[in-house]
């Protein structure tokens, strides 16, 4: 990585998904002066930090955002440390959710996961956040 002072901004750029299989909770990929990132896994609710994407194979993987493809309550391209952490979710090859925790479950709870892995693996993700919300709130 060269030593670029980064902008405090990161754009909302695409997706990236590891497994390239569908459906399958992706990665938000963001942009800052020319270089990549996803956000740091440590805290399920907020952006702590942007973890820089260093892989080639990685970064030749990342699918464009692409409004007509994206499900995205807010709109909100542009993130910076302590805004709400983002899921992802591709449905199809033609449909992507990216949202906060909460818009998360909302559209999770409206749809129907008929993949026999999602529908075990997307409940046990929403508990771990439940869980971390919680023990956070007993600290």
């Amino acid at each position: 990585m060269e030593n670029k002072i980064l902008s405090l901004e990161y754009k909302l750029i695409g997706t990236l998904n590891k497994l390239d299989v569908v459906p399958e909770l992706v990665y938000p990929v963001f942009e800052n002066e020319g270089q990549y990132f996803i956000q740091s896994p440590s805290n399920p609710l907020k952006i702590e930090t942007f973890d820089f994407l260093f892989n080639d194979d990685m970064i030749k993987s990342i699918h464009p955002l692409r409004i007509e493809e994206l499900i995205m309550p807010t709109k909100k391209f542009v993130y910076t440390e302590g805004d709400d952490f983002l899921y992802a979710y591709q449905k199809s090859e033609k449909e992507i959710f990216i949202g906060t925790f909460h818009e998360f479950q909302k559209y999770i709870n409206g749809i129907e996961i008929e993949d026999e892995f999602m529908s075990k693996e997307i409940p046990f993700v929403i508990g771990e956040v439940k869980k971390f919300k919680l023990k956070k709130r007993n600290k």
